[in-house]
């Protein structure tokens, strides 16, 4: 297992969250693509950048099964008590969707499809649009407006719609988030204490929210046709107690964190290209493609992980049972044997699939609602305010140090004249 020193210092530094690396990590992916079909980082963790090596390697699901090691917090540095809130950590986690594998998996995952359909997701466009209508007259009142603001409220708005949730809850609901997110990295280990236990009363606060929620809908049953066809899957050999509220957890936490982060990435993305924010302004037909092209070209998640079952192959190179892979979206995405100058931004480009949401069984569940959201985002904020612009466009963004979340701190943007809301 050949490796390269500067390489893995580089790669340390990326997944410590240094802004040296964080702000522009596609020369470094690019690097780990040419090391070959894998890279083993610190001669034991294989690192797949390649995009048919990614799919291939999700394809095989039940050879490379989704795990996420709780070493990732430094448990050796860890008293007692510290050590059990990573426990009850990794028990919020093991029971969602994300991380299941075999027949738990497809049990959950079948009931979640059946709940939440892609076709549902047609039937909220109209009430996507209000939303972001409205979300757009509230940034209108000022000349600069962070967007980073618009980009959480309009996910955390539409699914706390389609749970029948109060608007008011929606600040709490992304702090929660934010704080679960901040303990999300894979590898590295030494997460701050503090981090840790805000991240534990996060998970605590969010699973009193869920049951509060199944509770309320189990004395109002036919207050909400979604909870109630989750309810009713709670039974038999379909959902436990504990599966249940861990699948409302996820769809909860998953709708807003990645989509916030492809709304601002994407936006940034646009703006930042003024022509192909030019082409989108002139034919806002063009918004289900820049969803497309901007997920490939920043995507809000970068990396995911998943363990050898069996000792098996990627590329014809052996990985051992046990060990953690670590798959690289964002260097998927712009992996030059698939896509034509895939450093360039191009909504008009004829390949757009990536790898943004997974691929294979374990499939982002909310991808078709996040997608709704982006072509609506974009759409609407080209036609209302075709002047807009960065703030200031010779300004370095600033992004969150986090190397599996991709996301701006802060998106200021001059909007311009309004054309006024668009039905």
């Amino acid at each position: 297992m050949q490796t390269n020193a500067a390489l893995d210092d580089e790669i340390g530094d990326f997944l410590g969250g240094r802004q040296s690396v964080i702000r522009d990590p596609y020369p470094l992916y690019k690097r780990i693509r040419d090391a070959g079909p894998v890279y083993w980082y610190k001669g034991n963790v294989p690192f797949v950048a390649r995009y048919r090596d990614t799919t291939a390697l999700f394809s095989k699901h039940e050879d490379f099964q989704t795990f996420r090691s709780r070493e990732r917090f430094g448990l050796d540095r860890l008293d007692e008590t510290d050590r059990a809130r990573v426990a009850d950590i990794g028990t919020f986690e093991e029971v969602q969707l994300n991380q299941t594998n075999g027949q738990l998996h497809r049990r959950i995952r079948s009931v979640a499809q059946r709940v939440f359909p892609s076709g549902k997701f047609t039937e909220m466009r109209p009430a996507v649009r209000v939303a972001v209508n409205q979300l757009l007259d509230e940034a209108a009142r000022d000349d600069v407006v962070d967007l980073m603001q618009f980009a959480y409220r309009l996910p955390l708005t539409v699914v706390t719609a389609f749970f029948g949730l109060p608007s008011a809850d929606i600040d709490k609901l992304k702090l929660w988030g934010d704080a679960i997110a901040t303990v999300k990295p894979f590898v590295e280990g030494g997460l701050p204490v503090e981090a840790i236990r805000a991240a534990h009363g996060a998970v605590g606060n969010t699973q009193d929210y869920v049951n509060g929620m199944i509770a309320e809908s189990r004395r109002n049953p036919g207050a909400n046709g979604f909870m109630d066809a989750l309810l009713a899957a709670e039974s038999g050999d379909k959902l436990d107690a504990n599966e249940l509220a861990g699948l409302i957890s996820l769809l909860i936490y998953a709708s807003h964190e990645s989509s916030t982060n492809m709304l601002g990435n994407g936006i940034h993305s646009l703006l930042s290209h003024r022509d192909q924010w030019e082409a989108l302004k002139s034919d806002p037909s063009l918004a289900p493609k820049a969803v497309m092209e901007t997920l490939r070209y920043n995507a809000p998640v970068q990396m995911m992980t998943r363990r050898a079952a069996i000792d098996t192959q990627v590329d014809g190179v052996d990985i051992p049972q046990g060990a953690e892979a670590i798959i690289l979206y964002g260097a998927a995405n712009r992996d030059e044997r698939e896509y034509d100058d895939p450093d360039r931004l191009d909504i008009t480009r004829s390949k757009m699939a990536n790898v943004s949401f997974g691929y294979g069984i374990h499939v982002c569940i909310g991808a078709a609602l996040a997608r709704l959201e982006g072509q609506t985002a974009f759409e609407l904020l080209s036609q209302r305010f075709p002047d807009a612009r960065l703030a200031d466009e010779a300004a370095e963004p600033e992004w969150k140090p986090h190397p599996l979340f991709r996301g701006l701190r802060r998106l200021p943007v001059r909007l311009g004249a309004d054309r006024g809301p668009i039905e």
